[in-house]
């Protein structure tokens, strides 16, 4: 459909990904990619390249849900990250971002801006865009997504331990946002191919508090 305005299109793909989470393929996918079966990611692929040839936003929205998002989790976090969070994610009880591109640098993963530094008192790690070049990018479903895979330099007694992956809070079921966690809406795409149903948006966080078992400590 082509008679849609941006909000609409977006709550359609976002539809569309619920739907397609439910189908039997894409759940038997998702529980090979939780027990880490061979060839689980040349599975993923092709079911991307056939959600893509019936609807590209589709495709590229299931991704972000669920090999991005989902595949940090599974592939970065402890079993007990995988039981929290993976699991419920295939019963569609909130869905996720990966947070990864900042402004300054692109997808320089060693490079990268954002802080999370760990607060021994409470146990806690403290999120921040300390800059403006440390904001997260094109960070799809940034508008819908209840939870981020964020990536950020781990800071130990003032000093950076390098990039690490911690699952953030971002806004609750009902759609409000978290304390410290703005969202921008980056609106329409310049892209003639589109991609408007998927919401691509900037994420900054000011000082966000999480609990130390959303670090992604895969042994």
């Amino acid at each position: 459909r082509y008679d849609l305005s941006l909000d609409e299109m977006r709550d359609l793909s976002f539809e569309r990904v619920k739907f397609a989470l439910k189908l039997p393929l894409v759940q038997k996918q998702l529980q090979e990619q939780e027990d880490s079966k061979r060839n689980f990611v040349n599975k993923s692929l092709v079911i991307g390249e056939v959600f893509c040839t019936a609807d590209l936003t589709t495709g590229v929205k299931l991704g972000v849900v669920c090999w991005l998002f989902g595949g940090a989790v599974r592939n970065l976090g402890s079993p007990d990250h995988v039981k929290k969070w993976f699991q419920p994610l295939k019963e569609l009880k909130f869905t996720g971002m990966f947070a990864m591109t900042e402004r300054g640098h692109g997808s320089n993963v060693r490079g990268i801006l954002t802080e999370a530094q760990f607060d021994p008192a409470s146990q806690e790690f403290i999120i921040d865009t300390p800059c403006e070049d440390a904001e997260k990018m094109y960070i799809g479903n940034a508008m819908k997504g209840n939870y981020a895979t964020v990536f950020a330099q781990l800071i130990i007694n003032g000093e950076s331990q390098g990039p690490h992956c911690f699952i953030v809070p971002i806004r609750d079921q009902d759609g409000n946002m978290f304390p410290g966690v703005t969202t921008i809406d980056m609106m329409h795409k310049e892209d003639p191919q589109g991609l408007n149903g998927v919401d691509n948006g900037i994420l900054i966080f000011d000082k966000v508090r999480i609990p130390r078992e959303n670090l992604l400590d895969k042994l």
